[in-house]
């Protein structure tokens, strides 16, 4: 094989190699910090409609009774409006649909990286962990009917 032949094709190959195993940590942390920004866009989202059907019904978007804690977890609980990881009373799916039809789901959505609702059925709470950044979680909103 010809010597030169090996040179022209092995030092794009290897140079490409390098160039990109470069890149990796760089284009890793931009991909996470994406992933922090979808996140972030998609619990505003869900706290906009929540906010916005507060009043809809006592105790909405919170289904069970005065005295329990509601708790939801995407990962665990999944899309659906009235029995997702934010339950909406029936009542209330009317007002939330045009702008959210199904949960919005963690761009990872696994045991790690979800969004987790709570409420008291007069505030809600959401919430999700960061990849980017130097807290553990976010607090997505905290509102009062």
């Amino acid at each position: 094989m010809d010597k030169n032949l090996v040179f022209y094709v092995l030092t794009p190959v290897l140079a490409l190699a390098i160039f990109f195993g470069i890149q990796h940590p760089q284009a890793e942390t931009e991909l996470r910090r994406k992933r922090d920004l979808e996140r972030i866009y998609q619990l505003n989202l869900v706290a906009k409609v929540l906010y916005g059907i507060s009043d809809c019904a006592e105790g909405s978007p919170f289904l069970g009774s005065k005295e329990e804690l509601a708790v939801g977890k995407s990962f665990e609980d999944g899309q659906r409006l009235d029995d997702g990881w934010v339950k909406i009373k029936p009542a209330c799916l009317g007002r939330a649909a045009p702008d959210l039809s199904v949960l919005l789901m963690d761009p990872l959505d696994n045991e790690r990286y979800h969004f987790q609702f709570f409420s008291d059925g007069k505030s809600f709470l959401l919430r999700a962990r960061l990849e980017n950044s130097s807290k553990e979680f976010h607090e997505q909103g905290n509102f009062t009917n």
